[in-house]
């Protein structure tokens, strides 16, 4: 692929995008700690916390993937490689997103409040 065409550069800005945010993240990190919260916090602001920062992340591996997925289907070389590209794809998105579903939940179970006695 050579030149410049709008698929080129919306991939290019989102690329661009997805990398200053990453490294804003890492910057905030490091500079927080693995806590953002101090401690005594309630669980429930914990795990909201926990779970924005999951769900940033997650945007991030879904937008790069994406990117990804497009930069190989503009390479097919016919319409069947695409369209077994693009099933392929789709299955293995559709996995991640339950498993990112699945770590979610967990997250977010973590917030509710305990049963008397339990």
């Amino acid at each position: 692929m050579t030149g410049s065409t709008p698929a080129n550069s919306l991939a290019e800005e989102g690329a661009r995008v997805t990398r200053a945010i990453n490294d804003s993240i890492k910057r905030f990190s490091s500079m927080s700690g693995a806590n953002f919260m101090p401690e005594g916090m309630p669980p429930f602001m914990q795990a909201a916390q926990e779970y924005n920062a999951k769900l940033l992340e997650f945007g991030i591996a879904n937008t790069t993937a994406m990117f990804e997925c497009f930069w190989k289907m503009a390479e097919a070389k016919s319409t069947p490689e695409l369209v077994e590209m693009a099933t392929r794809q789709a299955r293995a998105q559709f996995d991640t997103f339950m498993e990112q579903a699945k770590q979610l939940q967990a997250i977010a179970q973590k917030g509710m409040p305990k049963p008397p006695g339990g």
